[in-house]
């Protein structure tokens, strides 16, 4: 094959800037590979409104002979065999074939580009920067296939077999690329004409001086796969194999390797051949779609690694159970799934004001033993973080995690921090798992953009993450909303269970707390007195009624329940402690500061339920355990701290006058038994 070395140009990158554009640090390099690679081929799928039709995609790693690869590329055969000396087939390759796709359409030459359409062959070869048009394609950036770059040397084979569109015919075509640190002593591709080095270089046939285009030539093509032992595609197969030789299988092995649990010679038994990482890793980003029978709504994605197909038979039992809530986050109702329906929960997630119709997607949980993720016999699998690649935090207990995905279907994260913000951890025989799938279809409320796409725009290059973004100079801030909404669900449905917790004794917890907490309202404050609210309007507290439900005392943690409701429109509301003495009520600040004590109590938590806003039924929940303040839609809550930092009380104010109906739990850590608290409203 003939060489094609980049010249200088304006605004060109060099290709030690391109390793930069996806210098991803926290995701394994070969996670990537599979995430980037797979995406590129649901998104070539042929025959897209033909659903039984799958994708097929088939990774190799193998040997091949350096001596034979070398001499194909002309002007660094010698480099190549300097760095490479020549020694049979001891140097290994890694692949990606896939069929059922369009394969590497377009024009082969950039002169041939007609309007801003290049084409799938010019976008992946010779136009690395170019996005994706396709508003539900998985890419948005069109920097994400630099990531075959960073596999090997930066030298990548393209193989593709195309139906020409207008001659009917089938066609082939093969051209290689490199992308190097032009200023690294290893650097290959050879100076032209004394011009700056790039670091960029493609093989093909020659069609001009330092031009070349593609090989169409079928007993050429046939030839080089051989040096991979690759077939060429026959008959009516159309697809692309992308070939990256002279990897480090070590190195790859070895990116970005989390040290489980602190224990340093703990080596998960995939990470000791890429053939077996990558059948975790398929299954981690893409269960959504991997063998995924029971979902009618896209096209199928069928994988094989070295022969052996990643099936549904033989998936991890935690993927299963992770499909399963897929499926019902998707609106699936199927039978014999992994999850019997009874154990899963599925709540929409909808958002006020920023959408045309609420709801934003729905969050499918559940909350199941260690038998049910595979860590008992007879499948011994890995603790559940150690499959997801993420951390332990702490081995005593299981934060929650949500997978959250769009149209695509491949997983964009698994969050233990924005979407589970106050949701509490299981025990470590336990595990909270959800899923959140995007409404796509839906379109934000200020514009004609739909939600995929508005998601898809505030991306990272690799699609590690949604981040918000601004629509016509606004920040709708949905992201951050929909994770707002999943969190607060998710305290709904878990934030009372404690299984490991002493159980609760309503009785005796009423009889303990009438011995030590005093009606609300007990101190020499009256509750009565008109007060100035926000907006400049007298509110009377008298407007906004408390009423203790139930005190429950579990060991040293009681918690303490209110009803509050207002018949008339009011904005604020809220409950202080202080704590009682023999005359009077003495507040937190004046008994750490002006007493010099140590406070009898802690205030662990405030958990608020909205039940009614102006009649109408309300279902938000609310945490307030580690954040001093939490804002939504409806309200903006605060928790009240001393001098010192204690806290000793929480206040709700609503961005607009209601009348409501709520609940509210006080949990308090006690110290001591012969000192009352004494709860009141602001």
């Amino acid at each position: 094959m003939k060489i094609e070395i980049l010249e200088p140009y304006k605004m060109v990158q060099k290709g030690s800037a391109l390793y930069r554009l996806l210098m991803n640090d926290h995701t394994p390099v070969l996670d990537l590979f599979v995430r980037e690679s797979i995406q590129n081929s649901l998104d070539a799928a042929a025959s897209k409104d033909n659903m039984s039709i799958p994708v097929d995609v088939h990774y190799r790693v193998g040997k091949f002979d350096s001596s034979r690869l070398n001499k194909c590329l002309e002007g660094v055969e010698d480099k190549l065999n300097q760095r490479f000396p020549v020694g049979g087939d001891s140097y290994k390759y890694i692949s990606i074939s896939d069929s059922g796709t369009q394969g590497l359409t377009g024009p082969m030459r950039l002169e041939d580009v007609v309007g801003d359409n290049s084409g799938n062959l010019i976008n992946l070869v010779y136009d690395i920067c170019k996005p994706q048009n396709d508003a539900s394609a998985g890419g948005s950036w069109g920097i994400g296939k630099t990531i075959y770059f960073r596999i090997g040397i930066g030298l990548v084979v393209y193989y593709s077999r195309i139906l020409n569109s207008q001659t009917k015919k089938y066609e082939s075509r093969l051209a290689a690329g490199l992308v190097e640190n032009e200023s690294s002593n290893d650097a290959i591709i050879p100076q032209y004409k004394n011009n700056l080095k790039y670091g960029i270089a493609w093989w093909g046939q020659m069609i001009d001086q330092n031009k070349t285009m593609p090989i169409t030539d079928e007993d050429y093509i046939k030839d080089f796969l051989s040096i991979f032992d690759i077939s060429e595609y026959t008959g009516n197969q159309t697809g692309t194999t992308i070939i990256i030789p002279y990897i480090n299988e070590k190195r790859l092995l070895n990116n970005n390797a989390i040290t489980w649990n602190g224990q340093n010679g703990f080596i998960p038994n995939w990470m000791n051949s890429i053939e077996e990482y990558l059948r975790i890793a398929v299954q981690r980003w893409y269960f959504p779609r991997l063998d995924n029978k029971r979902n009618k709504s896209f096209k199928r994605l069928e994988v094989q690694i070295n022969g052996r197909p990643v099936d549904y038979d033989s998936f991890l039992p935690l993927f299963k159970l992770e499909q399963s809530l897929y499926n019902k986050a998707s609106g699936l109702n199927v039978d014999n799934d992994y999850l019997p329906k009874t154990d899963v929960k599925t709540d929409g997630v909808r958002l006020k004001s920023v959408l045309e119709e609420p709801l934003s997607g729905n969050l499918s949980y559940v909350k199941v033993k260690k038998e049910m993720v595979g860590m008992c016999p007879p499948d011994n699998d890995y603790h559940p973080n150690v499959n997801f690649n993420i951390q332990i935090n702490d081995p005593t207990k299981n934060d929650p995690v949500v997978a959250y995905c769009r149209k695509p279907g491949m997983i964009v994260a698994y969050d233990q921090e924005s979407w589970v913000r106050n949701v509490p951890p299981c025990s470590s025989d336990e595990f909270i798992l959800a899923v959140y799938v995007l409404n796509s279809n839906n379109k934000l409320a200020s514009s004609d953009m739909s939600l995929e796409e508005y998601i898809r725009k505030g991306e990272h290059a690799d699609h590690s993450s949604w981040n918000d973004s601004s629509v016509d100079g606004k920040n709708p801030t949905i992201v951050q909303r929909i994770q707002n909404n999943v969190s607060r669900n998710l305290v709904s449905a878990f934030s009372d269970v404690d299984d490991n917790s002493p159980r609760k004794n309503s009785g005796l917890g009423k009889f303990l707390g009438d011995m030590i907490l005093p009606p609300i309202g007990f101190g020499t404050q009256s509750t009565n007195r008109p007060r100035r609210d926000s907006s400049g309007g007298s509110t009377s507290r008298s407007s906004v009624r408390y009423k203790l439900e139930n005190v429950d005392y579990n060991g040293d943690v009681m918690s303490i329940s209110y009803k509050v409701s207002s018949e008339f429109e009011a904005k604020e509301l809220g409950l202080e402690t202080l704590i009682s003495s023999e005359s009077t009520s003495i507040s937190f600040d004046i008994w750490e500061q002006e007493l010099g004590l140590d406070l009898p109590f802690r205030i662990i938590s405030h958990s608020i339920k909205i039940n009614k806003i102006d009649k109408e039924k309300c279902y938000n929940t609310y945490l307030i355990k580690d954040t001093d303040k939490e804002t939504d839609e409806l309200l903006e809550i605060r928790r009240n701290k001393t001098t010192k930092g204690s806290c000793y009380g929480m206040s709700v104010v609503f961005h607009e006058k209601h009348t409501f109906d709520a609940s509210i739990t006080i949990k308090m850590l006690l110290y001591k038994r012969d000192v009352r608290p004494v709860i009141k409203p602001l």
